[in-house]
């Protein structure tokens, strides 16, 4: 029996989206945020959830999505630190963050739901995406309806780390 893997997919601009179930801390509906003067454009802000200080990332600004796509509502899906993801902590949102890692959210509209695919269906040739992009592509799932791209978590965390952080060194 082949090896599965749980992706939760979302909209992003009109698009469908993945991303490993084992990356993700938390969905949450979208939360205020105060924005950060001269922070890059993809950083929407830090917010307080539930009592613990998060940096708020707008997806669809990091991977140069056009704005012209409304989502009828928008999500946050927190993620994972790198610290969880290398070691595969279990833990629950309320366990505190390593003091050096920031705890990262991403905006994303409408979430769709989690399925189980094999994990050989996720085609990781992806010399076809643009190449500003392909950065933060683990690969596509060719499911019978569409293609999804399933974002690579451990990426878009180590670039928003260098981002947000330039003085932090991986």
């Amino acid at each position: 029996m082949s090896e599965e893997v749980a992706i939760l997919t979302f909209h992003l601009g009109g698009e469908t989206y993945g991303m490993p179930i084992s990356s993700i801390r938390l969905l949450e509906s979208m939360v205020p945020s105060t924005a950060i003067q001269g922070s890059p454009d993809h950083l929407m802000g830090l917010a307080n959830l539930r009592g613990q200080i998060i940096s708020i990332v707008d997806l669809k600004s990091l991977y140069g999505i056009e704005e012209d796509y409304r989502e009828e509502k928008d999500y946050l899906i927190v993620l994972k630190t790198m610290n969880q993801l290398m070691l595969l902590e279990e833990f629950s949102f309320n366990d505190q963050a390593e003091e050096s890692e920031d705890i990262l959210a991403i905006k994303v509209g409408k979430i769709i739901g989690m399925e189980n695919f094999p994990a050989e269906a996720i085609d990781t040739d992806i010399h076809h995406i643009q190449e500003n992009r392909r950065q933060f592509v683990q690969g596509i799932l060719k499911t019978r309806n569409e293609l999804i791209t399933i974002f690579d978590v451990t990426a878009l965390l180590q670039y928003c780390q260098n981002t947000l952080n330039p003085s932090s060194t991986s």
